[in-house]
């Protein structure tokens, strides 16, 4: 049986929301802001229409991503005042700082203090607890996406024609280059750590096996696939930009001759954002009218959990327990549901 959801805590802001992460401790919900704030919410204590919240003043200028601060207690922010910030409660700390650059992309390592930030066409390899530059990796054009492996020891940075694979240290090194013809703007990484997937600029997305450097090519999108979310085991990758949930099969040999299992109606407006449960195949996704669904992958069952609304939904993010869904759209609603019969693996 498909999970479903209680009542939302209303948690609104009068910003654009751009991106939503949780900290290490599982304890702070962050919302990227487009006026330059960082809002924390205290998820122990959000019920209903309460909770604890701080607005910290982060950045001059919109907050472009969030990523959970790899070393402990709070979250890394990225503005296009070309600052990233250490934002915890009751304070935004500078840690990094790219004059005349935006930061659009963050990405942190979960095994160790790493982050690495793309700023124009560099890539600054940075280790947080000591403050410290590991390495900046250059580029032919502007990233559109960054991401690490599951171990946290190479690094991937999707760019004009190709993903550019780096060894996450500070040794005089070469790119490894994954080669396709195109515009990638996104990047992910499978859990297994053998396939790199971009979403490309021509609705489209490609992957690449790690293991032989067998290429895949994924199309039928209306529209760009940005957002993508790997279920727990990496069985399926569900992915955003068409009328559906669009999930692509990973086991085996991959998606290579294997169609896509498309879920829902077919008649909404299209998915802009999907979250994977962290404990069972099911993903949430978001609409561009501003509607949730959650959606069983196996059964292909899906149900409206929030109805269309506020705008696009821009950031959709699950607790780590797999019991609780954060929302937010480009309209500043932002809100955190109770998801009932969702921590079953």
């Amino acid at each position: 049986m498909i999970a479903t959801t209680r009542a939302w805590s209303r948690l609104a802001v009068d910003a654009p929301v751009s991106a939503l992460a949780i900290d290490r401790s599982g304890l702070w919900l962050a919302a990227a802001l487009g006026d330059g704030r960082v809002r924390l919410i205290d998820l122990r204590t959000t019920d209903g229409d309460s909770g604890d919240i701080e607005d910290i003043e982060a950045h001059a200028g919109a907050v472009l991503c969030l990523a959970p601060d790899p070393s402990g207690r709070g979250v890394l922010s990225g503005g296009d005042d070309g600052r990233v910030v250490h934002v915890k409660p009751g304070s935004g700390d500078t840690v990094a700082y790219f004059p005349g650059k935006w930061v659009e992309h963050l990405a942190v390592s979960a095994t160790s203090d790493l982050y690495a930030v793309a700023a124009g066409k560099q890539v600054h390899l940075r280790a947080l607890s000591k403050a410290a530059a590991v390495a900046t990796f250059d580029h032919p054009s502007t990233v559109g996406g960054l991401v690490f492996n599951p171990r946290g020891k190479r690094l991937a940075a999707a760019h004009y024609n190709g993903v550019s694979l780096w060894w996450a240290h500070g040794n005089p090194q070469t790119a490894v280059p994954l080669s396709w013809r195109g515009s990638h703007i996104a990047v992910t990484w499978s859990p297994d750590g053998n396939h790199v997937v971009t979403g490309t600029q021509e609705n489209a997305m490609h992957g690449w096996r790690l293991s032989d450097r067998a290429d895949m090519q994924m199309n039928g999108y209306a529209a760009k696939p940005r957002s993508f979310a790997w279920t727990p085991r990496g069985h399926w990758l569900a992915t955003s930009g068409a009328e559906r949930i669009v999930c692509w099969p990973f086991t085996g040999e991959g998606p290579m001759g294997r169609a896509a299992r498309e879920i829902g109606p077919g008649d909404e407006p299209r998915v802009t954002r999907v979250a994977a449960h962290p404990r069972r195949d099911m993903v949430a996704a978001g609409f561009e009218d501003g509607a949730v669904r959650l959606a069983d992958i196996a059964s292909g069952d899906h149900v409206l959990i929030r109805p269309p609304g506020h705008g696009a939904v821009s950031a959709l993010l699950w607790t780590a327990d797999g019991r609780r869904l954060a929302f937010a759209t480009e309209q500043g609603a932002l809100a955190v549901a109770a998801v009932s019969g969702s921590s079953a693996p």
